[in-house]
């Protein structure tokens, strides 16, 4: 069966259970509840039809998709696993200190195992979220170091007679009228900053690696001494027959 063959199947297996319909016409009732509180056009009653049958196909959609690509991902593991193995997996500290050696498949099901892990990749896009919040906070404290030299020049730069007319309302004024430059000024300045960071090579502000996590602590099953280690290298070295 055909990949929206089995779509609908799902959608319409989904529909004949009371629970899937309850989820169903409840996400449709909170978006369109969402709508009347947030736009001052009137919506038809119609669309928590249109959205329940589309948002509960594409959910259908993305999970038989999901499925497929899992399966076509242990297919090509086990079809790895059916040829003899073709390199030795050497585990090192990140000071080049050798840990162990892991077998080609224990290697290979293990990466598997991580790559399909959703609670991993749920506490990696939860910790984006905070390197987002730690990246802004860390920009803010930096911000004056920038902003205080540029600002005494510009007295500097500015003739007296102009300063001591200048008062603070028509300061606050002129920011005011001004906004977007000075929005679009920092928000500049932001993007270089955040390139400064990548590009340092330095891990970024509060990044934590859940997915390396969860791989040393699945080696850590066949290399115990993984477990004691603050980071590793996995390096493959090809076995001549």
């Amino acid at each position: 069966m055909g990949l929206f063959g089995e779509t609908t199947r799902l959608f319409a297996r989904r529909w004949r259970t009371l629970s899937g319909a309850l989820i169903n016409v409840s996400a449709a009732v909170i978006l369109y509840t969402i709508s009347l509180l947030t736009s001052d056009v009137h919506v038809s009653p119609l669309w928590m039809i249109w959205w329940a049958i589309c948002g509960s196909y594409s959910a259908a959609f993305g999970e038989i998709a999901y499925r497929r690509y899992r399966e076509l991902q242990n297919s090509s593991l086990e079809k790895s696993l059916s040829y003899p193995p073709r390199l030795k997996w050497s585990i090192y500290t990140t000071d080049g200190a050798r840990i162990g050696d892991i077998s080609e498949e224990n290697y290979l099901r293990a990466k598997n195992e991580v790559d399909f892990s959703v609670s991993t990749k749920f506490l990696q896009a939860i910790n984006y979220i905070w390197i987002l919040w730690c990246t802004i906070c860390k920009f803010i404290t930096f911000l004056p170091s920038i902003t205080i030299p540029i600002i005494f020049l510009s007295v500097f730069a500015t003739p007296r007679d102009v300063l001591e007319a200048l008062t603070l309302g028509q300061l606050l004024v002129g920011i005011s009228e001004k906004h977007q430059i000075f929005v679009s000024i920092i928000f500049s300045i932001f993007i270089i900053y955040v390139f400064a960071l990548v590009v340092s090579g330095k891990p970024l502000p509060g990044y934590k690696n859940y997915a390396g996590l969860r791989l040393k602590r699945i080696i850590s099953r066949h290399v115990p001494n993984i477990a004691n280690s603050d980071g590793f290298d996995i390096v493959g070295y090809e076995i001549h027959q």
